[in-house]
C-alpha cells in the first residue's frame, strides 16, 4: 500500500465520526498554469516538517516544501512531500500543487493549505495554526479526532530560489 493510501486509510477511521462538510460554502485560489511558468525556477515560501503517525510503525518523518514563482504569486505554485517511515528504509516523495482553500467546517475564515498531487490522488490539507505550525486535516478539512501529534512546525529555513524537481 503507497503511503498516501495508508495514511488516508488512519485518517478515514478517525474521521469516521464526523459529518460531512458542504464544500459549496468555501471559497478557493486556485493555480493558473501555462507553459512559461511552468518551468521557471521557484522559491522556497515556507518548509515545515515533523513526524505524523504511522499505522504500523513509530512515525513517518515528514518534510514539506511550499514552493512557488515568488512569495507574493500564489497563482504558480508547487510543493514536495517527503515522507520517511521510522524503522524501515521506505521514503516517498510526491509532488503537486498547492492551494489556499479559505474556511474549515468550524471556522470559516480559518486558512488551509490544500495539497493536490500530481498523479491526480486525493488532495492533502493542512489548517495554518500560526506563522510557525500547521495541522493536518481530514479529507473534510476538519480537526482529526485524536491524540496522535498530525502538527508539522516551520523550519527555520530562508525562502531561495530553487529550480523543481525533475518531473514538474
Amino acid at each position: 500500500m503507497n503511503p498516501q493510501a495508508l495514511l488516508l486509510a488512519i485518517l478515514s477511521i478517525c474521521a469516521a465520526t464526523q459529518s460531512p462538510y458542504i464544500l459549496s460554502a468555501q471559497t478557493t485560489t486556485t493555480p493558473k498554469q501555462d507553459s512559461a511558468t511552468a518551468k521557471s525556477p521557484m522559491q522556497l515560501v515556507a518548509q515545515y516538517r515533523g513526524v505524523l503517525p504511522c499505522a504500523d510503525c513509530p512515525g513517518i518523518d515528514t518534510t514539506l516544501s511550499l514552493l512557488a514563482n515568488s512569495p507574493n504569486d500564489l497563482d504558480h505554485t508547487r510543493y514536495v512531500l517527503k515522507s520517511s517511515y521510522q524503522e524501515r528504509n521506505n521514503t516517498f516523495t510526491e509532488t503537486g500543487t498547492w492551494t489556499i482553500v479559505h474556511g474549515t467546517p468550524d471556522h470559516p475564515g480559518a486558512t488551509v493549505y490544500q495539497l493536490k498531487p500530481k498523479d491526480g490522488g486525493q488532495p492533502t490539507n493542512f489548517l495554518r495554526i500560526s506563522d510557525n505550525e500547521i495541522l493536518q486535516l481530514d479529507s473534510e478539512r476538519r480537526r482529526i479526532d485524536s491524540k496522535l501529534n498530525f502538527s508539522l512546525k516551520r523550519t527555520t529555513s530562508g525562502a531561495s530560489s530553487l529550480s523543481p524537481p525533475s518531473g514538474f
